[in-house]
């Protein structure tokens, strides 16, 4: 059972995990541009991600490589998302930021939210206070 403040850290990291899910889900409805979509959603998943060393109390890898992160979660803990998906979204991190040849369109958010949300909802029910912890 993690200590009361690392507790709270956790809960924090996954709510603004949620909140950048949510802003991806208003955005991509919305007639801003898919690339922002596509940021919120890698930012949503790396959140996700980082609350798992949060939690187990162990320092993150300074990434926004979603597969780095993933390999590097701590022992017992894993993501179901394939690494290929992982490094699509990864790519929003940096590219959604600056001009680019290619703009994303409605296909690229739609994968990004997919993806996104499957991992954020995943490491959020086994995060869950009483659950139990990893991947039990």
């Amino acid at each position: 059972m993690p200590r009361p403040e690392v507790r709270e850290l956790v809960d924090r990291w996954l709510a603004y995990a949620r909140d950048d899910l949510k802003a991806a889900e208003e955005l991509k409805s919305s007639e801003i541009p898919a690339r922002i979509a596509c940021f919120h959603a890698q930012q949503a998943t790396e959140k996700a991600m980082k609350a798992v060393f949060v939690l187990e109390q162990v320092d993150y890898p300074y990434t926004h490589d979603l597969v780095k992160l993933a390999e590097a979660l701590p022992p017992g803990w894993n993501v179901r998302a394939s690494s290929a998906d992982l490094a699509d979204l990864s790519r929003w991190a940096v590219e959604s930021r600056y001009p680019m040849l290619d703009e994303p369109g409605s296909e690229d958010s739609d994968r990004a939210l997919a993806t996104a949300h499957s991992v954020v909802e995943e490491l959020a029910r086994k995060i869950a206070p009483g659950a139990e912890e990893g991947n039990g």
